[in-house]
């Protein structure tokens, strides 16, 4: 079976990432994946390296003009992340004669009204959709299917540190300002703990200038895994948080988690542990439940060790590549 995915992106961030774990997964199953879209500096090698061809992409017209180019490799499917990637795919059905998969990561309407109004429709009738995770296909307008994504084993185990990390964009939907007061409302600073903020956005500048010298924001890093396996708590504060790779990524280390107690979390760390879940905005709230955790290392370690068994059965990188895989072979069946 021939796939490829595409993303209309030249950055790299959730979405990527998910592709860049799910192709070399797909492959190792049988499936001849090629990858269209995403940073070239974080994504070409390692796909090349597993013999993956990785095309950059950065416009909708770019991504219509690279699927034309895999016509000659006659793709038996498309699989799109994101709307700008749809729009590029879809001048493409008709030739390609490919069936069109679309992943939805968030949990919102595709637009209405306007130019695109007419692509939409033709999106919902020809393309068959996954959603992330439930909260997702709650959400949006047509039926679709819910595989979660799988992230790579953690790293080797590593001394755990006096310190909560948050690792997310820094932009106002994230809220990370309730992470910071959190921590400041934990009165943890005065134990010897420290509050790391991994992650860029624009929130980013003010947060840096916070005058407290046990908050300190890293920006963007390329070793959150490591950060993660050496952090004793993963704090996770969007209000609405579509699936939530961190947390599963958290998990996968066996990292205990605090987070919001809405949507993606509800199904991951919250089908184990709804007394780490927090309500969105409330600082207070979470305040008390990190100051409980650091208090006592003995049930940190026991969550982490469920959490993680949680992880192997559910969110691994080959548990998300078997579930496409089938659903692939229904479609070209």
């Amino acid at each position: 079976m021939k796939v490829v995915h595409v993303v209309r992106s030249g950055g790299f961030a959730g979405v990527e990432a998910h592709i860049l774990a799910l192709a070399p997964a797909l492959s190792d199953l049988g499936v001849d994946v090629r990858v269209i879209g995403g940073d070239p500096g974080r994504m070409s090698q390692p796909l090349q390296d597993r013999g993956i061809a990785h095309y950059p992409a950065t416009s909708v017209p770019e991504v219509v003009r690279r699927l034309a180019h895999l016509r000659d490799w006659h793709p038996d499917l498309v699989h799109s992340h994101m709307t700008a990637a749809e729009l590029g795919a879809l001048p493409g059905y008709p030739v390609l004669r490919a069936p069109l998969v679309t992943t939805r990561h968030f949990a919102g309407l595709r637009g209405r009204g306007g130019p695109w109004q007419r692509p939409y429709r033709l999106l919902d009738r020809v393309a068959t959709q996954v959603s992330v995770s439930r909260a997702v296909a709650e959400a949006i307008d047509t039926p679709s299917t819910v595989i979660h994504p799988g992230v790579t084993p953690p790293p080797p185990a590593r001394e755990r540190s006096r310190t909560i990390l948050i690792a997310q964009r820094l932009d106002a939907e994230k809220d990370t300002a309730v992470g910071v007061e959190a921590f400041r409302r934990s009165r943890l600073a005065e134990r010897g703990w420290r509050l790391l903020i991994a992650g860029r956005g624009a929130q980013e500048p003010a947060l840096r200038s916070l005058p407290d010298e046990a908050v300190e924001v890293l920006g963007y890093r390329t070793d959150v895994r490591d950060l993660m396996a050496r952090a004793s708590i993963l704090l996770a504060t969007s209000a609405f948080e579509h699936f939530g790779i961190s947390v599963v990524e958290a998990m996968a280390a066996g990292t205990p988690v605090v987070a919001t107690a809405r949507a993606g979390h509800l199904e991951t760390v919250g089908a184990l542990s709804p007394e780490t879940l927090f309500a969105p905005g409330d600082s207070a709230g979470a305040a008390a439940i990190l100051a409980d955790l650091a208090d006592d290392p003995p049930r940190r370690a026991r969550l982490g060790e469920t959490l993680h068994r949680d992880y192997l059965a559910r969110f691994t990188v080959h548990e998300c590549a078997q579930r496409h895989l089938a659903l692939y072979e229904d479609l070209v069946r």
